[in-house]
């Protein structure tokens, strides 16, 4: 009877640690989908660009902080460009 029980007992903790395995398994998997849609990387793949100051040392977030004739990098999805300002546009709606 307690071999049973045991060999009952085996069974019943290899069941529930599988199960646990699964779900930490779906929950890793969940998570990873979710940190891969907010990579910086994913943007770029939706068409967003990245522009970086001369040296591609700061990125630009302020179109004000540059002058025309400034050279700055432009990074896409699929490779990276060089461009020289050429007219700063103020935004919309100031």
């Amino acid at each position: 009877a307690a071999r049973a029980r045991l060999g009952d007992l085996d069974g019943r903790q290899r069941r529930a640690a599988e199960r646990r395995r699964h779900a930490v398994s779906a929950r890793l998997g969940t998570l990873a989908g979710r940190l891969d849609s907010l990579s910086p990387l994913a943007v770029l793949g939706r068409g967003y660009a990245v522009c970086w100051s001369g040296g591609r040392r700061v990125i630009v977030r302020d179109a004000a902080t540059l002058s025309a004739g400034d050279e700055v990098r432009v990074t896409l999805d699929r490779g990276e460009l060089d461009a020289t300002v050429t007219a700063i546009h103020a935004p919309k709606g100031t």
